[in-house]
């Protein structure tokens, strides 16, 4: 069977030549069963290939509800003539937002990451926990001295809330991909905590092997999820400072690796092929959300002509007001 992975990555991210997680650890193992062939849709990769991510059996999207990838495929799939042969789909949630109302029927089957999500996912015939870390790599040994009292990992954006390293005395380390964060990189160093670019999945174990707690501060929307479980595996007193029920989920419950990953995801595609989502539920789903799509970027647009002088706003306006 064919797997088109479908996912976003700008080129300029230090992580577009160095992907390295318990999902890329998993499609390894996927592979010795499936011919997997990895599309990147982000704007600037370059325009999608539609014939490209067509020719395949399964579309595995990798993310969020609306998110690129998934705005990528809805859009493709949504044009598509009526009858029209296409791929079966499979949506990897890659975060915490509620699915769209009327939504759930686009995919063939939904893959979740914690066990927190699941009821949000509940109506759908076909769901799976697909998570997991490399424990091959994120492992306690060998072991190195742990000279290091606070680690947070994670680009220091706002819903990370690394102001709470702050609050925390001794040796405090923030590891992520630091571009575009440049006033809180400096807040940071400025209180004597050290800052590290994004470094190599064999380094970051390295770096958590050292550390005596990992400290995930992020908030419901904000990740942490893979940070908690890489601390765990690395022998680490993982710290929850908010009162972050997924990320609390994801502390009490197994220790997931990409070898269950794998098996989920093999579980779900072969129910996919089983117990396909009929054809009817899944256009009714996808016009539903193209249409919401298409109000939303005329609301966008709206607004960008608001901005214009009158006279060219009204012009202009007229071109995208709908007929009566």
């Amino acid at each position: 069977m064919n797997i088109n992975v479908i996912y976003a990555i700008p080129p300029t991210s230090i992580k577009f030549t160095n992907w390295h997680d318990g999902f890329t650890e998993a499609m390894k193992l996927v592979s010795e069963h499936h011919a997997i062939k990895w599309v990147n849709v982000h704007p600037l990769a370059g325009k999608p290939n539609k014939e490209e991510i067509l020719n395949c059996d399964i579309l595995l999207v990798k993310s969020d509800w609306n998110w690129i990838p998934d705005g990528v495929v809805r859009d493709i799939l949504a044009a598509l003539p009526a009858g029209s042969k296409a791929p079966l789909t499979a949506l990897a949630i890659s975060g915490s937002n509620p699915p769209p109302e009327g939504e759930l029927d686009r995919f063939d089957v939904l893959f979740y990451e914690t066990t927190w999500y699941a009821p949000q996912v509940a109506d759908h015939p076909n769901t799976f926990q697909a998570f997991g870390i490399d424990t091959d790599t994120m492992c306690s040994t060998p072991v190195l001295e742990r000279d290091i009292d606070y680690l947070m990992v994670g680009r220091p954006a706002g819903f990370k809330n690394v102001d709470k390293l702050l609050e925390r005395s001794g040796r405090r380390v923030l590891v992520g991909e630091i571009a575009n964060h440049d006033d809180t990189v400096a807040m940071l160093k400025a209180d004597g905590i050290e800052v590290i670019d994004f470094i190599p999945y064999e380094e970051l174990s390295a770096l958590y092997r050292r550390s005596k707690t990992v400290l995930v501060a992020a908030e419901l929307q904000g990740g942490g999820e893979r940070a908690v479980l890489e601390g765990r595996s690395c022998g680490c007193n993982v710290e929850i400072v908010s009162d972050n029920p997924k990320l609390n989920s994801v502390n009490d419950g197994p220790l997931l690796s990409h070898r269950d990953y794998a098996q989920q995801l093999l579980k779900g595609f072969a129910a996919a092929q089983e117990n396909p989502m009929p054809s009817a539920r899944k256009q009714a789903a996808l016009q539903l959300a193209k249409t919401r799509e298409e109000k939303r970027r005329r609301k966008a647009t709206v607004k960008k002509i608001a901005r214009l002088p009158y006279r060219v706003a009204r012009k202009l306006y007229r071109t995208i007001k709908p007929a009566k």
